[in-house]
């Protein structure tokens, strides 16, 4: 009876033989402090509701006094259980320039970050006809994923190719002998064979849902292309050991020719400034989506130089350096119509895979239309033809920038950048005029008032000991700057700071100066370039939604 009550109460499962230790521990915890209540599951639910729901009226709170607008970031993820979840961070500035990131708020909601699917792009035009202030953002990263996976469509059989070469060093023991074929190279005499991992590589995984995975995937195979033709040799002439003299059969059939090995590295140079653009582009502690254009224009500059200097027949639809003197050769509608239709070398990745396995399932009909990977292809021409694919594509993924890339890149002191000046001047006066109806200087906070969310030791303590005192004693140190008369021509006039310096606290310094443009600043500087914070959300919920965790109900993770 006594371990009955227990089980329902304490909520916890009691074996008998832990019956009677159980049943004195709790005897015990009496004795010490008759006060002390157990816990036990409900109490435990029922405190952290508890400090779910104080924790989100701060935070509420938080956000209304020290927001101006929230973009949000959003994806879409199915649990282990096929339950659909929709993931949403929403970043923004306070008014010390300090980016927060909080998950899930209603409202002052600005700009959505997704990715380019329709469903997404389809849900947000349809808010924007109830609410016109928001407005849809590609993410960056899932947009240079479709530039280089359609721009690599004229080269999919060397990216097919090099996949297979990877996935046979992925077998334990074809890994095992690359390891040995380099210990044997390299002569490591005093070697600790507890840390082999610093002195000998390995292949590295080609995952196709992150083109740069395969770019990592491919430099690494570059890499050890001198042992992996080594171990060609040891393997052919093994003739103590059949299985190795076969496995080495097979790799020679496997192995890329030179031609494909020289447009590989080709490759991996090329793509060096689009992992470059999506490794800088991912971060959500600084200022990434004022730099994308710029970046974006800089890796159109590098591909047209490239091509330029080429002897090849390519024919731009524009010259990247001119917005007032396009070079049209041909029907851009035609080209862009051509990158649209074309394949995704990494979807065709994963139709391939599962191609391989209807194969060795023996299904025939799928055998007709398998790909022969072992047959190597014909590089020819294909290093100009993949460039001009990738620079039409950019062309076709980012043909016009809204205007919100337009105020954001002009907020950015170290760039202040304009393309088209005449176009872009006329946007950035008129979007002034309508921010400085909504953020008059009579509401913008005094030099003491925004001390107040200052680190200074002694300043925090006088807020928590006496909240009706507002902090001024440290002012006198302040070099509070005039006001602008002319905050747009004046800032514009400003020098550029250098790329190490941090916008936001140039902003901090400057916004007695400029107090418009930095409500505005705040507004645009923290919309992320982009969704990846909503991926990496996903990441945190798959390690608490687990298969250990089945009995976790999924409405937990509902806000």
């Amino acid at each position: 009876m006594v371990l009955l009550e227990m089980r329902q109460y304490y909520g916890f499962e009691i074996t008998p033989h832990k019956e009677s230790c159980q049943i004195e521990l709790c005897n015990l915890l009496i004795k010490l402090d008759p006060a002390f209540d157990i816990p036990n599951v409900k109490l435990i639910e029922q405190t952290i509701q508890s400090a779910y729901n104080h924790t989100l009226l701060l935070i509420q709170k938080f956000v209304e006094d020290n927001a101006i607008s929230i973009s949000l970031i959003t994806d879409m993820w199915t649990g282990r259980n096929r339950q659909r979840f929709l993931g949403i961070t929403c970043p923004f500035l306070d008014k010390n320039f300090k980016i927060h990131e909080i998950i899930g708020f209603k409202r002052k909601n600005n700009v959505i970050v997704t990715d380019n699917r329709a469903n997404m792009k389809k849900a947000i035009k349809e808010m924007n006809k109830i609410a016109s202030n928001i407005k849809w953002q590609p993410c960056t990263a899932h947009t240079l994923q479709l530039v280089v996976g359609k721009g690599l469509n004229s080269v999919k059989l060397l990216v097919l190719r090099a996949k297979k070469l990877i996935d046979f060093f992925l077998r334990p023991k074809q890994s095992q002998r690359l390891e040995e074929i380099q210990k044997n190279s390299q002569n490591q005499v005093d070697m600790n064979t507890g840390q082999t991992s610093e002195y000998f590589l390995q292949v590295v995984a080609n995952i196709s849902t992150r083109w740069n995975l395969s770019y990592y995937a491919w430099n690494r195979l570059i890499k050890i292309k001198s042992y992996i033709q080594m171990l060609i040799v040891e393997l052919v002439n093994n003739e103590n050991d059949n299985d190795a003299k076969k496995d080495g059969k097979q790799l020679e059939k496997i192995i890329l020719s030179s031609d494909e090995w020289e447009l590989l590295q080709q490759l991996v140079i090329i793509l060096s400034p689009f992992e470059e653009a999506t490794n800088y582009l991912n971060g959500e502690k600084y200022i990434t989506h004022s730099i994308m254009g710029p970046i974006i224009e800089q890796i159109k500059n590098l591909l047209y130089s490239s091509l330029s200097n080429s002897d090849s027949l390519f024919t731009p639809t524009s010259s990247p350096t001119s917005s007032t003197s396009p070079v049209i050769v041909f029907n851009t509608s035609e080209i862009y119509q051509e990158i649209e239709n074309a394949a995704d070398v990494f979807v065709m990745i994963k139709e391939v895979e599962i191609l391989e396995n209807d194969v060795e399932n023996n299904n025939n009909e799928i055998r007709k239309n398998k790909i022969d990977l072992d047959k190597p292809m014909e590089t020819k021409d294909l290093l100009n033809k993949v460039k001009k694919d990738l620079y039409n594509a950019i062309c076709l993924y980012w043909d016009v920038l809204s205007e919100d890339y337009i105020l954001s890149t002009i907020l950015n002191p170290r760039v202040k950048l304009m393309n088209n000046k005449e176009k872009e001047e006329e946007i950035w006066c008129k979007k002034y005029e309508e921010y400085k109806e909504n953020y008059l200087p009579t509401s913008l906070e005094s030099p003491v008032e925004s001390r107040t969310s200052s680190s200074t030791p002694s300043e925090s303590s006088s807020i928590i000991l006496n909240p009706i005192y507002k902090p001024k004693l440290f002012s006198i140190f302040e070099q509070n700057q005039p006001r602008a008369s002319n905050e747009v021509e004046e800032y514009l006039n400003e020098d550029n700071i250098s790329f190490i310096q941090y916008p936001f606290n140039w902003w901090l310094n400057k916004k007695n100066k400029y107090p418009i443009l930095a409500k505005m600043a705040r507004i645009h500087l923290s919309i992320l370039a982009t969704s990846t914070p909503s991926e990496r959300l996903f990441s945190d919920a798959r390690s608490l939604l687990s298969v250990k965790r089945s009995r976790m109900n999924s409405d937990f993770f509902n806000i």
